[in-house]
């Protein structure tokens, strides 16, 4: 008889974060710049003066570890996994709308 073992793949997503802030605040980088006008448009990347050639050098050295490359595509397979729950969720709530209308046709939601 075969055994089902689950696994696993990735740490909280919480313990994640904490480890990309600890590795950035150990050679005292700042997270990058936010656009606050446009922020759903995400980081600032035209300010050459945010970042100093000192803190873009630690960044490289930083990004040649092993425990924060680990880091990072740790947190990309969290993202993408929050991204398929969403959308799973999507697709949840639409087939439920569909089938309270196919029951009810009158009936308006309201969400």
């Amino acid at each position: 008889m075969r055994q089902n073992h689950a696994i696993e793949l990735t740490k909280d997503p919480v313990e994640v974060f904490e480890d990309y802030t600890v590795a950035l605040k150990n050679i005292n980088l700042a997270y990058p710049k936010v656009d606050t006008k446009l922020a759903i448009d995400g980081w600032v990347t035209n300010d050459t003066a945010y970042y100093s050639e000192n803190d873009i050098s630690n960044a490289k050295q930083l990004l040649q570890t092993d425990s924060f490359r680990a880091t990072l595509k740790t947190m990309r397979t969290n993202f993408s996994y929050s991204i398929a729950k969403s959308n799973n969720r999507y697709g949840d709530g639409m087939s439920i709308i569909k089938l309270i209308k196919n029951y009810y046709p009158d009936v308006k939601l309201l969400f």
